[in-house]
């Protein structure tokens, strides 16, 4: 009987250590796998985003290629200003998100020396099509900043995200990297201005 308690005894003991590495398994691997979920999410969050802002510049594009339009049936417009913005409303935003956002920045300078040749032409602020398409556009440039603004506020979440211990070591392991904040370059940190005023 001695043998056979012993025998015994020696199968619960083993049973209950492969319980035990069974589950620390179980549990190592399900922590990995929620961990990788939510960068997946985060990084898709920032992706999201990044769409969101390309969308307002490229609404963005679209208003000032409108306005120079309405612009040049009024008057004699100039053509480097024509030029300036059939470059800015072609852009595809294509490449990489750091290429993407030089082109972006390149729309802001754009777009802030198109507002001061606009000023040269007070006359055109009679024109009712030119007055509701600079209230959009100033509603747009709103809308970018926010856009911006949201899309650095989760690439520093995402950042936090995966530079947190253990967190780094995982998202090394999967191939998961910091991500660039959109700044701007000097000189356009602020939306350009309409003066609407006389």
């Amino acid at each position: 009987m001695g043998k056979e308690q012993e025998f015994s005894t020696s199968i619960v003991v083993t049973l209950v250590v492969f319980a035990v590495i069974f589950v620390i398994v179980i549990t190592s691997v399900s922590w990995v796998i929620g961990k990788y979920i939510t960068f997946v999410i985060a990084r898709q969050d920032i992706n999201n985003q990044w769409s969101n802002v390309k969308t307002e510049y490229q609404r963005r594009a679209d208003l000032i290629g409108n306005m120079a339009e309405v612009a040049t049936t009024y008057s004699s417009f100039e053509k480097d200003t024509m030029v300036l913005v059939t470059q800015a409303r072609n852009i595809n935003f294509a490449g990489t998100k750091s290429e993407e956002m030089t082109q972006m920045n390149g729309i802001d300078s754009a777009i802030s020396r198109l507002l001061v040749v606009f000023e040269k032409y007070p006359e055109l602020k009679s024109i009712e099509q030119y007055n509701r398409l600079s209230a959009e556009l100033q509603r747009t440039e709103n809308r970018v900043q926010i856009a911006r603004t949201d899309y650095n506020s989760l690439v520093r979440s995402y950042n936090i995200l995966i530079d947190k211990f253990p967190n780094s070591i995982l998202a090394g392991w999967f191939g998961y990297s910091e991500e660039s904040f959109f700044e701007s370059q000097p000189g356009t940190e602020q939306a350009p201005k309409l003066n609407l005023s006389s």
